[in-house]
């Protein structure tokens, strides 16, 4: 997809593993597993995970920038 000029963004929980598998770019929420948008039924947590996503897709300078939005649990 990102050969094909079409920019992307991940959602991850495990910074490790994202740091290891190095995505083009990646915001990081500290959530529990199978949560990678918030508590379900939370819809400003949900927009504000979906903000931080495409904020980073406008910021972003480099290939594999890794964002960690102050987005509480």
């Amino acid at each position: 997809v990102e050969r094909a000029g079409m920019p992307t963004v991940s959602a991850t929980l495990v910074k490790e593993i994202t740091l290891q598998l190095r995505p083009p770019r990646a915001v990081f929420l500290p959530w529990p597993l199978g949560h990678p948008f918030g508590r379900p039924g939370n819809a400003g947590q949900q927009r504000a995970a979906l903000r931080a996503m495409l904020d980073l897709l406008e910021t972003a300078e480099a290939p594999g920038a890794l964002a960690e939005p102050d987005i509480p649990w």
